[in-house]
């Protein structure tokens, strides 16, 4: 999860596109399956296992939250 919230902090332009571009590269730096890194990802910033398009949802929750979200499952 560090390494997603490292990759999220570098986003200038907060928008689904970038968002999405940035999920897909956090898949090939992973290795990771989409179904487990999105859903990870889903869980700790959204709190629920089902959403509409993960990149749409980051969105509408805006970058500070989601960094902040991440930040807060970190720590514990």
């Amino acid at each position: 999860m560090s390494i997603a919230r490292q990759e999220f902090e570098k986003i200038t332009d907060w928008t689904p596109e970038t968002i999405q571009n940035c999920l897909n590269e956090l898949l090939e730096t992973t290795g990771q399956k989409p179904g487990i890194l999105f859903s990870l990802v889903r869980i700790v910033t959204t709190w629920a296992p089902f959403s509409p398009q993960l990149n749409d949802t980051l969105a509408l929750i805006g970058k500070e939250k989601t960094l902040q979200r991440i930040d807060n499952y970190l720590q514990k």
